[in-house]
């Protein structure tokens, strides 16, 4: 582990016995083996070591679609769920202390981050049902949104309450079978919530925009020029070109617009079907 995991580790540990507020800095640095001003070095404020810690947890579920980027199977979907489950399990300690420590909307800092981390899931979670049913669920993907996350806070919420060792993998396929048989009588229904889908491919593009400039990305200005590339064969309808695969992939390499870079690429493939 290196150091600022380190620290990171302990912090958490000390919040969880101690609470946010009434752990100092200087005891980080005490239990981390460092000096204050060398906790400094890593962190601008305990604020700052959160605010980091929440992307941590973005970039870890992020990347476990990375690994099932084209879900094929049930198994695919199982694998997803079982990386969430598992991301959230490690991370148990720290969103305790966010959820008693930070009331929504007092923290305007944490707020605002905790937002975009909602904002991403839900892209990721649209994009991980469009990968694994296709077309078919399109018109019902906001109640299978809202169905299956549902499902992932109560049963984390009560393996919280009830602790022991549990079967993150019998659990995603269990949550897999339920998503499943909801979605072979689909046709059956009327969508309930009928909303989130009408996007188009440049209001996504206007979005991935916003984030870039939003959150002042070290490498923006590229990743905005990578961006102007796609959008330029976009609008001259050459929408399967080398150019553009080696623009999504560069966009993808940012953790925090992944999740809207794959809505953008399913779009554009979408797009050069009906062309």
């Amino acid at each position: 582990m290196d150091k600022k995991a380190e620290i990171k580790a302990i912090a958490i540990q000390l919040f969880s016995k101690k609470g946010f507020s009434e752990t100092s800095v200087q005891e980080i640095a005490q239990q981390s083996g460092i000096s204050k001003g060398g906790f400094y070095t890593y962190f601008s404020t305990k604020t700052d070591l959160i605010l980091e810690m929440i992307n941590d947890y973005h970039d870890k579920v992020i990347d476990s679609t990375k690994h099932i980027e084209a879900l094929k199977d049930n198994d695919d979907l199982a694998r997803y769920i079982q990386f969430e489950l598992e991301a959230w399990i490690d991370h148990q300690a720290f969103f305790h202390v966010l959820f008693n420590e930070f009331a929504p909307k007092k923290h305007k800092q944490i707020t605002e981050k905790m937002e975009e981390l909602r904002v991403s899931l839900e892209h990721n979670h649209r994009e991980i049902f469009h990968q694994a049913y296709g077309d078919k669920v399109k018109p019902y993907v906001t109640d299978l949104l809202v169905m299956f996350e549902g499902l992932m806070k109560e049963y984390l919420l009560y393996m919280s309450l009830h602790p022991k060792d549990y079967s993150t993998f019998n659990l995603s396929q269990w949550i897999t079978s339920i998503i499943n048989a909801i979605v072979q009588r689909l046709n059956e229904l009327e969508p309930f919530l009928k909303d989130g889908e009408n996007e188009s491919i440049f209001q996504v593009i206007e979005t991935i925009k916003e984030n870039i400039n939003q959150k002042q990305i070290t490498n923006g200005d590229r990743l905005l020029e990578a961006l102007y590339h796609i959008e330029q064969e976009i609008q001259n309808r050459i929408t399967n070109s080398v150019t553009m695969e080696a623009m999504f992939l560069y966009l993808k390499r940012e953790p925090s617009l992944y999740p809207f870079v794959i809505k953008l690429e399913r779009l554009s493939k979408q797009e050069d079907k009906e062309t």
